[in-house]
């Protein structure tokens, strides 16, 4: 996978090469970028093969998740 995000002349754009060959560009005005900390995030994952759904499902990150934002970045830096 490939990500080539750019800002040039007031606008967004990036565009992400995902396998097997497919492409998501995504363009727009702004944009913001947040790096961070999830609390947990360093443990080992479950196991995808032999844990139950349940136990994969409450020990992934969520949208819902606790989230510590250590950098930002937005398109008029």
């Amino acid at each position: 996978m490939s990500w080539r995000p750019s800002a040039d002349a007031g606008a967004f754009s990036c565009t992400a090469e995902l396998y097997p060959e497919s492409v998501v560009q995504i363009e727009g005005a702004a944009a913001e970028s947040y790096i961070g900390n999830i609390p947990g995030g360093n443990d080992a994952p479950p196991n995808f093969v032999t844990a139950p759904d349940e136990e994969i499902r409450t020990k992934l990150a969520r949208w819902d998740s606790e989230f510590e934002v250590i950098h930002a970045s937005f398109t008029d830096d």
